[in-house]
């Protein structure tokens, strides 16, 4: 049965795809490059730009704790970002390898790709709303009083429990480099979209793509507000444009520390 799918499928230029030796692995490495590291410059630019600017504004949209928290975290996850990396490249790859079709590296696949990572990226978002499991995964992203730029270094050293969610889309076929890519860039959009100093934009791109505005909505702690707002980069169901003015989760977690929003996964689940 695979021989007669992997024929039909490597008959169309589309899906003909050779496997990928894991020998060349590095090679599949330099084509998905950590634009994450490699953007670092810029997003400190930006933050730092923003905090300049709301201090001599006077908008007390920094708190000291909390903003070190954030880097801390930031830093944490970035770290265990590099150190799994290359183990989940070779998964990819090895999936990748068995199926009957596969995708070229073709960066206009990337389009798609992105669509379709977006798409699982709402509803591992919606999930971890939902199910207690994965939301301690995700409450240290809910942590923070104030909404800035640092906000968006606020992600759990366990979110990578999420990849399962992303299964599917590997099993679509898409080069291992290509789908590397378009998660890259779905976290790099989620810098921008975390900050009070760009107000609403026009209502098509209020409408249709993640912006701060509406991601303010999703943040905020008034109870109108809570679970709506699930799109990442693209929008879509439970859309509420509002204003809110208080964040954090309802049960507030105190001073903050690294430590327990470093490892809040435990404390959150148990």
């Amino acid at each position: 049965m695979f021989s007669i799918i992997n024929h039909l499928f490597t008959t169309l230029t589309l899906f003909g795809a050779d496997p990928i030796a894991m020998e060349k692995i590095h090679e599949v490495e330099k084509s998905a490059p950590n634009l994450i590291v490699y953007t670092l410059p810029l997003v400190l630019f930006f933050t730092v730009l923003e905090f300049v600017a709301f201090y001599f504004l006077e908008r007390k949209e920094y708190d000291k704790k909390k903003t070190i928290g954030s880097v801390l975290i930031g830093l944490g996850n970035l770290t265990v970002n590099l150190l799994i990396k290359t183990g989940f490249l070779y998964a990819v790859i090895g999936i990748y390898n068995i199926l009957p079709y596969r995708m070229e590296f073709d960066w206009w696949s990337l389009i798609p790709c992105f669509i379709l990572y977006d798409f699982c990226s709402y509803w591992t978002h919606r999930i971890s709303h939902y199910c207690r499991f994965f939301w301690a995964t995700h409450v240290v992203h809910h942590s923070a009083d104030h909404y800035n730029l640092t906000v968006s270094f606020r992600q759990s050293w366990f979110q990578y429990l999420k990849i399962v969610f992303f299964i599917p889309l590997i099993f679509v076929g898409f080069h291992p480099a290509i789908f590397f890519i378009a998660n890259q860039l779905s976290v790099l959009y989620q810098f921008w979209v975390h900050t009070e100093a760009i107000g609403k934009l026009h209502p098509f791109i209020e409408k249709y793509f993640g912006t701060p505005s509406n991601h303010r909505v999703h943040h905020g702690s008034e109870k109108k507000y809570l679970d709506k707002n699930f799109g990442t980069s693209i929008n879509t169901s439970t859309f509420v444009q509002d204003r809110t003015e208080r964040y954090n989760v309802i049960k507030n977690n105190g001073k903050g520390i690294t430590g327990w929003v470093g490892w809040s996964f435990g404390v959150t689940l148990f």
